[in-house]
């Protein structure tokens, strides 16, 4: 789940046990509710299957919150991520590794998301700045050999160049969504 690979973090896409929402309810009036809420059904199940092939379409629209992002949209995401790191690693401490491989690629997502859908006018909003400089000063603090390790070689590129030079990231991010 915090690899977000074969179990993502998607609720729309999984078969729940009623039983598992008692006492878990989403964010109100918040995008990105599933990372704010799938962890906690999570803990408390018993048993997790996992099926490796399709029986659900997904259509991608250019509509969609993923392709339209807004500050409160990014806002929302950055807080849904923050409020689950610090729940997570509080009641899983030997977990820790992932959790923080997870923040980091979350930091670096928010940038990549900025420079992706074209919305860079977020660099000069000094809100957005501000929690984003916040978030990558903590990512730069949890990254280790062991959170090297648990991510892909495509997330430590990102991940190492947005930790070196924010400025080189946003350059080879925008030549890299240029020719993608």
């Amino acid at each position: 789940l915090m690899k977000d690979k074969k179990i993502t973090n998607h609720v729309w896409n999984k078969l729940y046990k009623r039983e598992l929402f008692k006492d878990v309810s989403f964010p109100l009036n918040r995008k990105y509710e599933d990372i704010g809420t799938l962890y906690k059904v999570v803990e408390k199940s018993n048993d997790i299957v996992y099926i490796d092939f399709e029986l659900y379409g997904y259509r991608k629209r250019e509509t969609s919150i993923v392709n339209n992002l807004k500050k409160q949209t990014l806002l929302d995401y950055i807080e849904m991520i923050r409020v689950r790191y610090d729940y997570l690693v509080g009641k899983f401490p030997d977990l820790k590794d992932y959790f923080d491989m997870n923040k980091i690629n979350s930091t670096t997502r928010c940038y990549l998301d900025i420079i992706r859908t074209k919305n860079e006018d977020f660099f000069d909003e000094q809100e957005i700045i501000k929690l984003l400089k916040n978030e990558l000063s903590i990512s730069k603090k949890l990254i280790s050999f062991k959170t090297i390790r648990l991510s892909s070689l495509r997330e430590n590129i990102a991940n190492t160049l947005l930790m070196v030079s924010l400025k080189l990231f946003i350059f080879v991010m925008r030549i890299f969504y240029k020719f993608k």
